[in-house]
Formats: structure tokens, sequence, C-alpha cells
């Protein structure tokens, strides 16, 4: 016969097992920053292009020096080149990086989701460049906060459409991975 756990001792033993997260840091926030920018005015109006850039966030106690020493060497690991130091801008990442296929043997749609064709998905078949940039906050109660965020478009180059750029959205796992890496967050 099969015992039913009441709702309410799940609900304390969820409580109680999940403890403090690792020193240092602090839990994963999801945000969005969006951007509209205006294009050359054609017979009096405008095209408005929207971009989008979705990442993640921890919270460190660590340095801002430390913390872009972490956040390089991370990257290094990760295989991705760093092209952008900026410690004026608290800034570390790549602004461009080509990819094709996969990034450290994984298929690039385990990171960024650019829709389908109707064969493949594109993020595993088609050009792609990404960027990914980490942007180290100091807050006034002491520690940073740390905002990774991925955008990336994917280009048919195949097709012979050379026009054929596609927005691409992030799944938050190579986010998610670099501040694991850096800053032992979860």
């Amino acid at each position: 016969m099969k015992r039913i756990v009441p709702l309410a001792a799940l609900a304390l033993a969820a409580a109680c097992a999940g403890g403090p997260p690792p020193e240092g840091t602090s839990t994963r926030t999801i945000y969005t920053n969006t951007h509209n920018t205006n294009s050359v005015p054609v017979s009096g109006a405008s095209d408005v292009m929207t971009t989008s850039a979705t990442g993640l966030t921890a919270t460190t106690t660590m340095s801002v020096d430390s913390t872009m020493r972490a956040l390089a060497a991370a990257y290094g690991i990760m295989h991705i080149p760093v092209t952008l130091v900026d410690p004026a801008t608290r800034r570390v990442g790549n602004q461009r990086l080509p990819l094709r296929y996969n990034l450290n043997g994984e298929p690039l749609s385990r990171f960024v989701n650019c829709g389908e064709t109707m064969t493949a998905v594109r993020a595993d078949r088609e050009q792609i460049f990404l960027s990914i940039i980490s942007v180290i906050k100091p807050q006034a109660t002491g520690g940073n906060v740390v905002e990774t965020t991925v955008q990336a478009i994917a280009v048919d180059r195949t097709s012979g459409n050379s026009n054929g750029m596609i927005p691409c959205s992030t799944t938050g796992t190579l986010e998610g991975r670099v501040h694991r890496m850096a800053l032992n967050a979860r």
C-alpha cells in the first residue's frame, strides 16, 4: 500500500533541504534589456529595429579585479576568446564570435534558439555570430552584481540569400556556465 505524504511535510522538507548558496554568491535572476534604434528615414518615415539581450545576474563578494580575472578565465576554459577587457566599464567578453555547428563539442542549439528550417535546427546548421559580455556592477552595500548577456544572429550561407540574418534567443545555458565557473554560482 502506498503512503501519501502530506503537502505541508513536503514543503517543510524542501525548505530545510535548500540551504544557503555557496559563500560569496547569491541566486541568479533572468532579465531582458531591449533597445530600439531608428534606421535612415525613407519618405518621411523611419524603420524601427528592436534588439534584445537576455541574460543572467549573479552576486559575488569578490573584488571587481578578481571578478574580471575569474570571468576571463572562465571564458578561456570554455574556448571563448576574450576580445573585450575594459576595466573602465568593467566589461569582459567577446562581441563577435563566429561559430558553426558547435561550441566545445556541444551543438549550438544548446545555447541559442534561432528557429528551424524545413530540414534542420538553424543553430546547428547555419553560421552563428554570438556576443557574450559580462558586466560587473559594484554595489553600495558591498560586493558586485555580474550581468552576463548573450545575443546571437544566424546567417544562412548555404541558400545564397545574403540578407538572411535571423535573430536568435538565448537558452540561458551559456551564461549559467560562465557564472558557475567564474563565481561558483548555482
